[in-house]
């Protein structure tokens, strides 16, 4: 008699507490894959951000040893042929020591007499990088020092192994005025791109080691890498799209990928890519953790609509069984 009541009553409590299940399971995932994926690209964001100055600290500090190669009074008497007791070469070398990704360094007279660290071969003339024209743009402009990024007029051969042309080459180029400031000289402190990239292969577990990055060069277009696959045809489109930033990110139209750019050395670029694969495969992750649990409450909520409907229907039945009994 009381099975339709039954039915009813778990039917009711199943239902109920199902959808009440599912509902909230919905909204919390879509407000907590919201926070994860905002905080994901904020911290990405911020993380970069970091890099690029600790990129910027570096070079201050490779100008800053600089100013103690060209402010030295036996620097300039070695480029005015003067008698010193210095060993230029040796102090080209401290350079080279003092400061990881230099590469090389060199050191020109006015008249293009010229002195080089050790292990560099084949460095261009001065009259060939004076005519370079990145570097000559950069003299013209009136600066006495700065920062470039070239891909011609680069010495053949650092650390006494060829260097690929292709790659480009980082360098910090400073004049040398002697005390009545009168031009003696040039210094030309030249960093392996291939250092810059390392700032962004990060160890964090956040970043592992999938973070790409590129430098887009004023003359060349994206510059080669032997720490970096080539970018896609895909990529390369997102790329271009993106040249116009200002040290800002963009998501990427397959939303595969952050995309950042910076101002990097004048009129050039750093692009770093963040892949959010790995953000999806943990949202994923989250996603079978909310369903097993949804499932596991909705069994938990059948469980309780058979405690539930026992708990009614089964007095109810004992009592019918009674009054039947007493009116027979």
């Amino acid at each position: 008699m009381f099975d339709k009541l039954k039915f009813r009553i778990n039917s009711l409590v199943i239902l109920t507490f199902s959808l009440s299940f599912i509902i909230i399971g919905v909204i919390s995932y879509s407000v907590i894959r919201t926070v994860i994926y905002d905080n994901f690209i904020d911290f990405s964001v911020k993380n970069i951000n970091q890099k690029i100055n600790n990129i910027k600290i570096y070079s201050k500090f490779i100008e800053e040893t600089s100013k103690q190669v060209t402010a030295n009074p036996d620097t300039i008497r070695v480029l005015k042929h003067q008698e010193s007791t210095l060993n230029i070469v040796n102090v080209l070398d401290s350079v080279n020591q003092s400061h990881l990704g230099v590469l090389g360094v060199a050191l020109f007279d006015t008249s293009g007499t010229t002195y080089l660290s050790n292990y560099t071969t084949a460095y261009p003339p001065l009259s060939k990088l004076l005519k370079n024209d990145v570097i000559a743009k950069l003299f013209a402009s009136g600066q006495d020092s700065f920062w470039s990024v070239r891909t011609q007029d680069i010495s053949g051969y650092y650390n006494n192994t060829r260097y690929p042309e292709e790659y480009g080459m980082i360098t910090f180029v400073s004049k040398i005025f002697d005390d009545a400031n009168n031009l003696s000289g040039y210094l030309f402190i030249d960093i392996d791109p291939q250092y810059a990239y390392s700032f962004f292969k990060s160890s964090e577990r956040a970043f592992p080691n999938h973070t790409t990055s590129y430098i887009a060069n004023s003359e060349s277009g994206i510059l080669p890498s032997n720490l970096n696959l080539p970018p896609t045809a895909e990529l390369l489109n997102e790329i271009n799209s993106s040249m116009n930033i200002t040290n800002g990110y963009k998501i990427s139209a397959n939303k595969k990928f952050i995309l950042t750019c910076n101002d990097f050395f004048n009129n050039n670029k750093i692009i770093v890519i963040v892949p959010l694969a790995g953000l999806y495969t943990k949202l994923n992750q989250m996603v079978l953790i909310m369903l097993s649990a949804i499932v596991a409450l909705i069994l938990l909520s059948i469980i309780t609509a058979l405690l539930l409907t026992n708990s009614i229907s089964v007095p109810l039945t004992d009592l019918y069984k009674k009054m039947r009994n007493n009116s027979v």
